[in-house]
């Protein structure tokens, strides 16, 4: 008892503390939202607003987390013992029509969230740049015991709490067949994946080759993330009036 009481005050005295931080007032994904709404920047959606709260909620699961993983991580260091996981947040994968504003909420998410460690990606990009990790991985070391899905999402994660990917589309065949384990890896890391998508989960990589061999992935999706639909009878891509098509 008496230990842990000393612990608390090492960790109060650098900045730690088990409950959650605040965001200072006015801060946070929907006060932003709200905010461009009142300079008519963009124009108030239901249906976007119902997505915001979704995200805020998100955000501060976050916050949440980030802080009793570093306070985790100190105590085992302290100790000399294993860190105990934290759950991890669960992600959100966000989909609808084109130009219902799926992008510019992400971006919004993205900018006002408060943790240093995130990233935001186009998803053929990020996928591009993990094959070619996975290449340079194999080419370097010749030992087949290395596991180099679990090497890229370990390097991914070290500098990502978060990541936003856009456009998750599915259409390659070796981006099919190494999805499933790459991502188990980059979830169980610790990363919080949030997505854009114009396909449902179950429509990702319809008909495609090995298609089967898919599926594990998309219940991996179902599972590890929130699944959103952001249906609207607007483009806000072709509306001539302030609307979420507004750029940060």
């Amino acid at each position: 008892m008496a230990q842990r009481r000393a612990c608390l005050l090492v960790l109060r005295h650098l900045g730690f503390s088990s409950q959650r931080r605040r965001l200072s007032a006015g801060s946070g994904l929907l006060p932003e939202y709200m905010k461009l709404v009142e300079k008519q920047k963009i124009r108030r959606d239901e249906r976007q607003l119902g997505v915001v709260k979704r995200l805020q909620t998100l955000q501060d699961e976050i916050e949440s987390y980030e802080g009793s993983r570093r306070e985790s991580s100190f105590l085992a260091k302290l100790f000399r013992r294993s860190s105990d996981s934290s759950r991890v947040p669960k992600g959100m994968y966000l989909h609808g029509s084109v130009g219902s504003g799926k992008t510019f909420l992400m971006d919004l998410f993205f900018t006002s969230c408060v943790t240093p460690q995130k990233r935001r990606v186009h998803f053929n990009q990020f996928m591009l740049d993990v094959h070619a990790r996975i290449h340079q991985l194999k080419k370097a070391s010749g030992d087949r015991r290395i596991d180099p899905l679990l090497s890229v999402s370990r390097e991914v994660a070290s500098t990502a709490l978060v990541l936003c990917l856009d456009e998750f589309q599915v259409t390659d065949v070796a981006d099919a067949m190494i999805l499933r384990h790459f991502f188990a890896r980059l979830l169980d890391a610790g990363v919080v994946v949030v997505a854009t998508s114009n396909r449902a989960p179950r429509e990702l990589y319809k008909n495609g080759l090995q298609h089967r061999q898919f599926e594990p992935f998309i219940e991996l999706l179902l599972d590890r993330c929130d699944i959103v639909e952001l249906s609207s009878k607007d483009d806000y891509r072709r509306s001539k009036v302030p609307s979420s098509s507004y750029v940060m």
